[in-house]
Order: C-alpha cells, then sequence, then structure tokens
C-alpha cells in the first residue's frame, strides 16, 4: 500500500494503524526526514516533487508503476490524485472523489453555493463593496476573510473589524493564496465540530467519527489542540443533501460551529482528505486507514460504519501549551480556568506523544517544522 504524506504525524499513525492490520506500506512525501529516518516497519520514504506542483503526479505515478501497490492512501496531494483519478486506476486501487466534486467542496465559492442550494446552513456571504460598508456603519462589526481554497490551519484567515483592516487582509491573502472570501463572523469558536466521513464507492458512509473541539489554535479557530469525541448523529443528516448532490467516494472532514445566537450549525468548510488528528480516530476504534484500502481494493468489509468510544479527550500536544497561554490571557476568570485546565490535564486522555518506536520519527517532524519556521520568518526580514 502507497501511502502519500508518510512523513506527517497523520501519516505516522495511518502507517501503524494498517501495519498492525497486515499491510506493507510504501512511504512517499514532498519531503524527507534527516538522514533518512523512516519507520522501521517500511522502506526508506520516496521524495516527491511539492503536492501543489504538476511534477508530483508523474512522480507519483512512477512510483506506482515501480511499486505495484494494491491500493494507494492519499493523506496529501489529493487534488493532483483526484485529478488523474481515472489513469491512476489503470494501475492500481484508489478511493477518492471524481474531480468535480472533489474540487466543488475544494472551492469555498463553490460549496457556499452548492450548500445555499441544497439548504444547508451556511455563514452570510459579502462581496467587497458591501463589507467596506458594513464595517464603516457599525464599528462593533466583525467580518472574516480567508482564502478560497483550504490552506489547513486556517492559514489565511483574518478577522478584520476596519475598511483599512479588510484591505490589509485581502492584499495579503491575494499575494499568497490568490483568491479570497469574505463571510459574517459567527460566535461560537468553543462550539465547534469536526466531522469525518469515509465513502465506499457507492457513494455510501462507511465511517464516520464526529468531535467536539475544545481548544485550537490559533484560539479563534484553526488546529485541533484538544477535543472530545462525540456521537452527534443529526450533525450527518445535516450534511448529507451536499454529497447527495455531488456523489463522494473517499475521505471529507466537515468543519460545523453551532451558532450562539440561535444553537444552530452552520457549515463553515469541507475538507476531501482525512484531517491532520487522524490518530484521534483511530485510537477511539474508527480505523479510517484500513477500512479505506480495503474499500479502495474491494475487499469484504461490514457496510455499517464502526462503532467507536465517546467522551473520549484528546490532545495535540504540539500546540496544546501555546493555546492554554494565550486563553489564559484572555480570560476573565482566571482561576476558573486554570481549573479546568488541570482538569483537562488530569482525565484519561489520547495525545499526540509518540508510541517509544515512533519517537525518532517524532522528534524528526518537530525538527522540520521548526526549521520551516524560522526559514519563514528570516524571509520577512531579507
Amino acid at each position: 500500500m502507497l501511502l502519500i504524506g508518510a512523513t506527517r504525524r497523520a501519516g505516522t499513525a495511518a502507517a501503524n494503524a494498517l501495519i498492525k492490520e497486515g499491510f506493507t506500506v510504501i512511504g512517499s512525501d514532498d519531503r524527507k526526514f534527516p538522514f533518512n529516518i523512516h519507520s522501521k516497519h517500511t522502506k526508506p520514504y520516496y521524495k516527491t516533487a511539492r503536492f501543489d506542483c504538476g511534477r508530483f503526479y508523474e512522480d507519483v505515478l512512477a512510483l506506482i508503476k515501480k511499486e505495484k501497490p494494491d491500493a494507494v492512501l492519499p493523506l496529501l496531494g489529493s487534488n493532483q490524485i483526484s485529478l488523474h483519478k481515472e489513469e491512476i486506476k489503470r494501475y492500481t486501487n484508489v478511493l477518492i472523489p471524481a474531480y468535480e466534486s472533489f474540487s466543488t467542496a475544494f472551492s469555498k465559492k463553490r460549496m457556499y453555493r452548492v450548500c445555499r442550494e441544497s439548504g444547508i446552513a451556511v455563514p452570510t456571504r459579502f462581496n467587497e463593496c458591501d463589507a467596506e460598508l458594513i464595517l464603516s456603519k457599525n464599528k462593533s462589526s466583525v467580518l472574516v476573510i480567508k482564502p478560497d481554497y483550504d490552506e489547513g490551519g486556517a492559514r489565511g484567515l483574518k478577522y478584520v473589524r476596519t475598511p483599512s483592516e479588510l484591505d490589509t487582509a485581502k492584499k495579503e491573502i491575494q499575494k499568497r493564496f490568490g483568491d479570497y472570501v469574505i463571510e459574517e463572523f459567527i460566535p461560537g469558536a468553543l462550539n465547534m465540530r469536526a466531522v469525518h466521513l469515509l465513502f465506499d464507492k457507492e457513494n455510501k458512509i462507511a465511517a464516520y467519527f464526529i468531535l467536539k473541539k475544545i481548544h485550537q489554535w490559533p484560539v479563534t479557530g484553526g488546529v485541533t489542540v484538544s477535543a472530545e469525541s462525540t456521537n452527534e448523529t443529526e450533525l450527518l443528516e445535516f450534511l448529507l443533501p451536499f454529497f447527495k448532490k455531488y456523489p463522494w467516494e473517499g475521505p471529507a472532514e466537515a468543519e460545523i460551529i453551532i451558532d450562539e445566537r440561535d444553537g444552530k450549525p452552520k457549515l463553515i468548510e469541507i475538507n476531501p482528505r482525512f484531517p491532520g488528528s487522524l490518530l484521534f480516530p483511530i485510537k477511539c476504534g474508527v480505523n479510517f486507514p484500513y477500512i479505506a484500502c480495503m474499500l479502495a481494493a474491494d475487499k469484504k468489509f461490514p457496510v455499517f460504519p464502526p462503532r467507536y468510544l465517546t467522551g473520549i479527550f484528546y490532545i495535540n500536544r504540539t500546540f496544546y501549551i501555546r493555546s492554554i497561554l494565550k486563553e489564559f490571557y484572555r480570560a476573565k476568570n482566571k482561576t476558573v480556568f486554570l481549573k479546568k485546565v488541570f482538569k483537562e490535564l488530569t482525565r484519561k486522555k489520547i495525545t499526540t506523544f509518540p508510541e517509544k518506536e515512533d519517537l525518532l520519527l517524532y522528534l524528526a517532524g518537530t525538527y522540520l517544522i521548526f526549521k520551516s519556521r524560522l526559514n519563514f520568518f528570516l524571509a520577512k526580514f531579507k
């Protein structure tokens, strides 16, 4: 099985989940660990071109022809894999939506239009003139501007309160990411849900997992820092009209906010890929990588979604301290906040901290993150 995105923490979690089920894993990524470090259960990872580069697909196809895997599991680079899905299927198996469905979810503008037509509640969108008028007339107004295409981790997302802030944010997004969308700010950052879905080749839900976000980084919305598993199946019904209009196979992650003003869910975005917090559902009993590979290869698998543990707490240690410090600074009642944090830290939980055999991979990944951020920081001063 070819795992794309193997050097990421989600990649390590996926590789372990597959190896425990008897799969042989071949890893690839657009980066390499120092000293060619890799899991002891796999061959050295192959390095491909960047995921946003056209040569990435050429590298993947050459790798497929060389290694002849039974299936491909793309944690990253899904855009190119979906675009070339039919050619890939000539050589191996893959569970991913057709490109029309994929690109509709990937573009926030197209996703928004489909949701409005399908009766799925979404934030109100504004053109630039209306947004400037709102911010000029009401000094307490807050709007959200973000890239049209998902960048992960809330990259590019800005909260703006004045026309000048809007203009600055717009220019920054255009320079770094391209097109943008402007929408209303929905109060309810503490009421975020992430719904992880996996559809089979007949466009039916094969597995799902729902979590309630407790802390995020940035704290206004982004990477899941801590969460609790839930089973709010009404959120599945809320989302299904989109996937009925655009038939889906493979993974998807929907970000939903429960609006504090009316208590109703609003769909923020649909990410056509597995989440970065993939370890959480696996540990709770939903082995998404295994199920996806079995379905891709047309292996027998129960048609009903597997049950999972609810009320389980999860912490992403990479961002937890930063998120807590930021929230502590903002907290009105710091004593109450500290009691909440103490309760979180002392309860039984799943963390991103690796198993002993993966410690070297964890340290290598941390090094690459640090190196990337340092280079980004230095580039600002050139």
